[in-house]
């Protein structure tokens, strides 16, 4: 995916809802959010417990590859 820049922007023209998204995941366009009942309660659960690992270990980032691979198994 192509990464969100001010040029992305402009090739881009979207809703300005959708701006703090896209800007916040880093992309050209943002991603789609979970559409099922299962997949969103899925997605909330797991992306805590991803993201409370690295703040208990004092890591800064969230292993958001390891998420999506976890994710990628569930749904695809």
């Amino acid at each position: 995916m192509e990464p969100y820049t001010q040029e992305a922007a402009r090739t881009y023209p979207l809703n300005h809802s959708d701006d703090w998204l896209l800007k916040h995941q880093g992309l050209a366009l943002p991603v789609l959010p979970p559409s099922t009942l299962e997949a969103r309660k899925y997605f909330f659960c797991q992306i805590r417990r991803y993201a409370e690992e690295p703040s208990i270990n004092g890591h800064q980032k969230v292993d958001f590859e390891s998420f999506v691979r976890e994710w990628n198994e569930r749904f695809m």
